[in-house]
């Protein structure tokens, strides 16, 4: 190559490489340009829908464009999950996660995406408390009782949760994993039923979110701790299991739920959404309406719902195998 031919080629490059860079600063300038979608991998209705749609409203409201949430519900969530991991990477698809992110690679062989590889990390939105849950006939008043009375038991206490994976299943996972007591799991279709039997006395214990608070206060359930780093107030004579001397690990935190995009979504589109989803947080509007449904509005940093997401991906599969919890 000769010298002129040379020096075209590297102005060439040159022009070409900083064309890209100003494109790349143009799109997150612009962005967004179109509405964004927001996938809940869930069926409408649910928990996780619910808070999907508060936490959208305030995130239109940051962006000043449309979101709309899609419900692509199916197999554990994994059919939506697969969906965003397999998106285009430009911002305009999110989803809203929740544990099923690190917990459903331990349950199904044959996901379409890797769970810890396929998503880049946004902001955490929300996490809600569960509740360890045991029917007033049995002769407990304390966390130390119980754990005392299942290690005595002749046989394992049963404790039922709306189904493998679910967070109360999870936190029942956690408690023997804490607590090395034995304890034998039913999963039912639905927190009612699991409640309906609690009461009954049919099944020994169980975990629940703020939907069983009523039950709670008319004496139908006691509980005797809950998830968190601080009592709630919506039962704040509850005691967490962390003032109680009993690390559950990444259960300490509850349910949560946050939201991640495809890998390889431009930094500048992240940072923009994590500002934005930090602002629709502290409205008051979308924080009252949060709370007022039994979630505590999280927030933060990217790096820091990374590195939260990478200790859950890290404790899940080895507990729940140890639990005898195999994929299918």
């Amino acid at each position: 190559m000769t010298r002129s031919r040379f020096l075209a080629a590297a102005l060439l490059s040159l022009l070409l490489g900083t064309s890209s860079l100003t494109a790349s600063r143009a799109s997150a300038d612009d962005f967004p340009e179109r509405p964004i979608t927001v996938v809940v991998a869930y069926a409408a209705g649910g928990g996780t829908d619910v808070a999907a749609r508060i936490f959208s409203s305030g995130l239109a409201e940051a962006l000043k464009a449309s979101v709309v949430v899609e419900n692509r519900g199916g197999a554990s969530g994994t059919v939506g999950t697969g969906m965003v991991a397999h998106a285009k990477p430009d911002g305009y698809t999110l989803l809203f996660g929740d544990m099923g992110l690190p917990v459903n690679p331990a349950l199904f062989k044959n996901l379409s995406y890797n769970s810890d590889q396929a998503f880049t990390p946004v902001a955490m939105v929300a996490r809600s408390p569960v509740a360890l849950l045991v029917p007033p006939s049995m002769p407990v008043k304390s966390i130390r009782d119980f754990v005392e009375l299942a290690k005595k038991a002749p046989k394992p206490l049963a404790f039922g949760s709306p189904g493998i994976g679910t967070p109360p299943h999870l936190a029942g996972v956690a408690l023997m994993n804490a607590t090395h007591i034995p304890l034998t799991h039913v999963p039912y279709r639905g927190s009612g039923p699991v409640l309906n039997d609690l009461m009954a006395g049919h099944i020994d214990l169980g975990f629940s979110g703020p939907g069983a608070v009523e039950q709670v206060r008319s004496g139908k359930l006691r509980a005797l701790a809950i998830t968190g780093d601080k009592r709630q107030s919506i039962m704040p004579e509850i005691p967490t299991f962390k003032e109680l001397g009993i690390d559950l690990s990444v259960m300490s935190y509850g349910a949560w739920w946050g939201i991640v995009a495809p890998r390889g979504t431009p930094p500048d589109i992240i940072a923009k959404l994590n500002k934005a989803i930090n602002e629709a947080l502290a409205m008051p509007a979308v924080k009252s309406r949060l709370e007022g449904a039994g979630y505590e509005v999280i927030g933060g940093t990217a790096d820091e719902f990374a590195a939260f997401l990478k200790a859950q991906h890290q404790y899940w599969p080895p507990v729940l195998a140890a639990a005898g919890v195999q994929a299918q």
